[in-house]
């Protein structure tokens, strides 16, 4: 019995067939070439025939074949057998297989003899039947064979409501049943044609398969077979060391092979310039398995059935289990528990989850289930292999997506007929929980709810998410519902305390087993840390990096005033445009580009979106004499359409494609088919990313290669420095901040209009204590009302409900509410004499990226901005040659940051020789408000990435609260480094800042995007001596928090790496970052260092201990206060520090404020100050403690 899916087709396809019944079973020789040629007929030929069926081709080229085959690895046959395996088809079977030439040399097409109705064939103008054309119409993900009105290929009718629409569309999917079941029934002929042919020549060896260098030539077999043998897979041809080519390699033995010495063939190619850093081998391990018969509950009863199990051994072929999966399986059926499972890729966690909702429905058919995926484009691809699932093991049981591309007409049905939803966050809050009353069916049987994909729940996100959940939890309450959540995720230490306080468990004293061992096996992979070659020895020129930078800037000039017709170039400011290393981009295009010279499989993973285009240029000029990969490659990244996304997961799939530039948009588990390599420029923002990305080639224990080229920035050079430190990161998840005050206030509000009337027992049931303010602020907006408490409530805040209010001139909750933080305020671009947008940006977005003089990149396509209609919130472009554009453009903003108030303090933890010396450094961390604005551009050389030129322009500015962390350091610490005469604000705390935000993700966990710093200091700024960073995350995402808690350990690590570095003034393996809003202007080295030393950080030995600072004010006042505080003067006006010592820090809430009342009370403070802690005395006076 096998059973046929169809990978292409929006349908399942079942088909049983019996093998022929033989009195002995075949030779072990025959049995592996006849799994071969029908595991090339099921999985390689007919699904290409139906895409190409539904395309209005009823034949496929070999070659496509052939490129199939060589995407899978080469696995059963190599893609260069494709020739030899359809003539052999062609002549066992030729009722059912044709073979045609086509009008070009060398090409030749297969074609299986379906009927003329299923082929809806049409007579042309010569009476010839050709297929009906296409008019490019998409339904569910495949075009529709809709026929124009001239018959011939065309646009066609376009309007869903007419009756010509309707009848195309019933005519396809009739049609396309139809052709599903005749290539059943001649997968069955064939598949016995097969058979039989074996057994007739049992005695004799099977024909071989011979790969030539070019093509798969036809070669007589031994014996007196009646086909034409082919190929067998021999030794791949070395690669030439002229261009570094080599022939596609096989599969097998020899293909795992080729990709495990695919560094090393890079290290042997003429153009490397030891790049190569550390190379990482890790082993092959292999699978731990457990029995079907071992699941069984305490009484000793199977968790599975029989049918179940039989199913899976007889028609999906899973013979065992994992143990990890055997483990998740027992935690759900036996001990009713929650589960969190944390693998890696492929690690069947779909099964995990997918066997317990089989068993309740076959139980209890009214089992409905609930299935989150963070993207649309996720919960499609994994439809089709839940369908295949649901429909071999339990053919009753439903299920389809419910998001936003489901057609409002289809809802009501859905709702009715299916049993599992697979659908998002989004519509979760927008439409399931806005409207649950319809749902009401649903949530009432609801047994399961999985959560998808889970460690994407991170920062502002996995704030939103976790906030989200307990509203779902809330109105499950109200309908009796208690199912049990399952939450899969890749690999993540701190799994149980991640996913609890996700669903807030904790507050519910709900226990959750967490299954973090994987037993799936792994293939081996050789993990490369590429670093670029310095530009000296890139460029041969060893005067050029040792001039003054003022001289190469000088260069810089007189080459842009050439260029541009002798107009003076604006101000380039010393410093700009500095690289010590060749650009990584093109370092990424090389590599990828010699690894589909190889035949590998490979993506290209970028952080930045507008980077995917520009690499995708370099890698097409790598490939300039191979015209025939250059079609091979592709982007794909977030703003493209749905059609552009589906039609290029296709191609990657079909194998179409040998090499993709993306972002983190497939760094989630869409299945593109098996990969080789996998390149990453620069270090991913968590460590679960890095090898998610890695994860995605070397699937099913194929071994693979993953390549990370370094930027030339400080995190990465430290990890060429130490790449032990890099592989030793653990794979902690960051636990959700449901204290968000700003993300609590629309989740309370949405809560209030769901489900009326919230009690404030569920308030705090729900949302904890820190909602309460959030509470009393709505109330004084008007948007929650009390009602009458209550009857029976002992007392009034036990009864107190709350009921919202809709405000005039405001939204719904539920459309103030922004999940994934994506700016109402959208902007289109649009191409002049064009109607059509090409994509759609956010505010912030398109000041940086639609500007006007900005050169914008869609595809292989460069466009210039010419204007951005702030009005009417339209970039209008024009198309420019992007082979005669020699530069691209990228943002300069800066950030203003107030402090607010408020938050939480402690003291440093510095030595006590330090503290006494110098005072006690006061770490804080509390509310700011950000104003951000762009206020010019720079143009940017493609071929180094060097800065030609600078242009200013200004834009509305954009504010948003947030949180921030900062030390405020004594003038025993900032004085010396002023008195040697270097910048203490600009030089030395900016480039610490710099080098803080650098190495964050590696001692904090987070991405380094989701930090800033004061780029701009300015005399009249009251936080220029402070050492400061901020979240650049509306209302914050618990970031700061982290930052405050590791403060002393970030500070130490940031002063190392600026030490380690060789540089005499800095460069960017230290302190110069690509976003620094001040282009990295005046950033001293130096200063940096010694202000690290006086801390007592760094490699070197601690300065000597300076003087300590008498105050000159109300000294004897202070003294009576020791040893709680002492008091310093600072570096301006000579006002009072506040010095907290270790043992009166915790807890800031109770130390803080006595103290400060004492030093009120003494006169010590002679003026209010903004930007204080605060507290209130019994008189009701509001006093304020400024800790500068």
């Amino acid at each position: 019995r096998t059973h046929a899916v169809y990978p292409h087709s929006s349908t399942l396809a079942v088909c049983w067939m019996k093998r022929p019944v033989v009195d002995q079973p075949l030779p072990e020789a025959w049995q592996s070439w006849v799994d071969g040629l029908t595991s090339v007929l099921s999985e390689g030929l007919l699904p290409l025939f139906l895409l190409h069926c539904r395309r209005g081709q009823p034949r496929v080229p070999v070659s496509s074949l052939a490129s199939s085959l060589d995407a899978a690895g080469g696995h059963p046959v190599p893609g260069a057998a494709a020739v030899g395996v359809v003539r052999l088809l062609a002549e066992i079977c030729p009722d059912a297989v044709s073979l045609e030439e086509g009008v070009g040399p060398g090409q030749l097409f297969i074609a299986l003899k379906l009927s003329p109705k299923a082929l809806r064939l049409e007579d042309d103008k010569n009476g010839a039947r050709m297929p009906s054309s296409c008019a490019g119409v998409v339904a569910k993900g495949f075009s529709l064979a809709l026929p124009s009105s001239s018959g011939a290929s065309g646009p066609g009718l376009k309007d869903p409501q007419g009756k010509r629409w309707r009848k195309a569309q019933g005519e396809f999917y009739a049609d396309s049943t139809l052709i599903e079941r005749e290539l059943n029934d001649h997968k069955v002929k064939i598949t016995r044609l097969i058979f039989s042919f074996a057994e007739a020549h049992r005695e004799e060896e099977p024909p071989h398969f011979i790969m030539d260098a070019e093509v798969a030539v036809p070669a007589q077999s031994s014996g007196s077979s009646p086909c034409t043998a082919f190929s067998d897979t021999g030794s791949a041809a070395a690669p030439s060391s002229a261009t570094g080519q080599a022939t596609p390699s096989p599969a097998g033995t020899f293909s795992n092979e080729s990709v495990l010495n695919f560094v090393s063939s890079l290290q042997e190619h003429p153009e490397y310039k030891r790049q190569v850093c550390h190379v990482e081998s890790f082993c092959e391990r292999p699978a731990e398995y457990a029995d079907f018969d071992d699941l069984v509950d305490a009484a000793g009863k199977p968790l599975l059935s029989a049918p179940v199990v039989e199913a899976l051994r007889g028609q999906l072929g899973i013979q065992r289990l994992f143990r990890h999966q055997h483990s998740s399986l027992k935690a759900v059926m036996r001990d009713k528990k929650h589960l969190c499972l944390t693998t890696g890729t492929s690690s069947g966690k779909s099964l995990a989850f997918a066997l317990p909702i089989l068993e309740d429905f076959r139980r209890d058919p009214s089992t409905r289930a609930l299935i989150l995926f963070p993207t649309k484009a996720l919960a499609q691809d994994q439809l089709g292999k839940l369908q295949k699932l649901f429909r071999a093991v339990c053919p009753g049981l439903g299920v389809c997506t419910f998001d936003g591309d489901t057609a409002r007409a289809d809802r009501a049905d859905l709702l009715k007929n299916c049993h599992v939803f697979l659908t998002n966050p989004d519509m979760l809050h927008f439409t399931i929980l806005s409207y649950h009353s319809r749902w009401r069916h649903i949530l009432e049987n609801l047994r399961y709810v999985v959560l998808d994909e889970a460690h994407v729940y991170r920062a502002s996100f996995g704030t939103h998410i976790a906030l989200l959940l307990r509203r779902f939890r809330r109105v499950l309450n109200h309908y009796n519902a208690k199912p049990r959540f399952l939450a899969c995720s890749a690999s993540i230490r701190n799994a149980s305390a991640f996913f609890s306080q996700l669903l807030g468990f904790d507050e519910t004293k709900e226990e959750c087993a967490a299954v973090d061992d994987d037993t799936a096996g792994r293939g081996q992979r050789r993990f490369c840390i590429w670093n670029p070659p310095e530009i000296e020895a890139e460029d041969g020129n060893q005067e050029m990096p040792l001039a003054p930078r003022q001289d190469r800037n000088a260069q810089k000039r007189a080459r842009f005033r050439e260029k541009e017709g002798g107009g003076a170039a604006a101000r380039l400011p010393p410093g700009v445009g500095f690289r010590t290393r060749s650009s990584s981009y093109d370092q990424a295009a090389w590599i990828l580009a010699q690894a589909m010279r190889r035949g590998h499989r490979a993506v290209c993973f970028l952080q930045v979106r507008v980077m995917v285009e520009i690499v995708l240029q370099a890698t097409t000029a790598h490939l300039e004499d191979r015209p025939d990969l250059q079609k091979r490659v592709a982007a794909y990244r977030g703003g493209y359409s749905a059609e552009e996304r589906r039609r290029l997961e296709q191609k990657l799939f079909s194998g179409e494609l040998l090499g993709v530039v993306a972002t983190n948009a497939l760094e989630l588990g869409i299945d593109i088919g098996d990969l080789d390599v996998t390149i990453h420029v620069g270090v991913p923002p968590t460590v679960a990313s890095i090898w998610q990305q890695a994860g995605r080639a070397g699937r099913r224990g194929r071994a693979s290669a993953a390549v990370l080229v370094a930027m030339d920035a400080p995190l990465e050079q430290h990890f060429c420095r130490h790449p032990e430190e890099f592989f030793a990161r653990t794979l902690e998840a960051r636990v959700p901040d449901v204290t968000n005050e700003f993300l609590l206030h629309g989740h309370l509000l949405c809560a209030a209009a769901e489900l009326a009337p919230l009690g404030e027992g569920e308030v705090k049931q729900w949302f904890g204590e820190a909602v309460l303010p959030v509470v009393e602020e709505c109330r004084r907006e008007g948007r929650l009302l009390v009602q009458s408490q209550r009857p029976g409530a002992a007392s009034d805040s036990e009864g107190m409900l709350l009921r919202y209010c809709q405000v005039k001139g405001r939204k719904a909750p539920k459309e103030e509410v922004n999940l994934r933080d994506i700016d109402p305020v959208q902007f289109q671009v649009m191409v002049r004499g064009n109607t059509t947008p090409l994509e759609t940006l956010d505010q912030k977005t398109a000041y940086m990226r639609l500007h006007p003089g900005a050169l914008y990149l869609n595809q292989q396509w460069a466009y210039f901005v010419e204007e951005l209609d702030l009005n009417a919130r339209i970039a209008w472009v024009v198309p420019r040659n992007p082979k005669h554009l020699d530069y691209y453009t990228e943002c300069r903003e800066h950030s203003q940051v107030v402090l607010s108030g408020g938050g939480k303090a402690r003291a440093a933890a510095l030595s006590q020789e330090l503290l006494r010396a110098l005072g006690t450094p006061v770490v804080r961390c509390g509310g700011v408000k950000v104003h951000w604005r762009m206020y010019g551009f720079r143009k940017k050389s493609k071929q180094d990435h060097r800065i030609l030129d600078q242009i200013d322009l200004t834009l509305p500015a954009v504010e948003y609260p947030t949180q921030a962390v900062w030390m405020d350091l004594p003038g025993g610490v900032l004085q010396p480094v002023a008195e040697a005469g270097l910048s203490v604000d600009r030089g030395g705390l900016h480039a610490l800042e710099h080098a803080m935000i650098a190495l964050a993700p590696l001692v904090c966990d987070l991405e380094s995007a989701e930090l800033s710093c004061q780029h701009t200091r300015r005399d009249s700024d009251p936080n220029r001596y402070l050492l400061l960073l901020y979240e650049g995350q509306k209302g914050g995402a618990g970031t700061a928090s982290k930052v405050y808690a590791q403060w002393e350990v970030l500070l130490s690590r940031a002063v190392r790496l600026i030490e380690e570095c060789p540089c005499e003034s800095g460069c960017p393996n230290c302190i110069v970052v690509p976003r620094c809003g001040e282009y990295n202007h005046g950033l001293d080295k130096l200063a940096a260092v010694k202000i690290g030393r006086a801390l007592g950080f760094g490699l070197g030995p601690p300065p000597p201990v300076p003087n300590t600072f008498a105050s000159p004010h109300n000294a004897s006042a202070i003294e009576h206060l020791e040893p709680a505080v002492s008091a310093v003067p600072s570096a301006e006006d000579g006002e009072a520090v506040v010095q907290v010592p270790p043992a009166h820090t915790e807890p800031a809430s109770t130390q803080v404020q006595p103290i400060e009342r004492k030093l009120w009370d003494a006169g010590v403070f002679k003026r209010r100050l903004n930007g204080a802690g605060m507290a209130t005395s019994s008189a009701g006076e509001r006093t304020c403690l400024e800790l500068d």
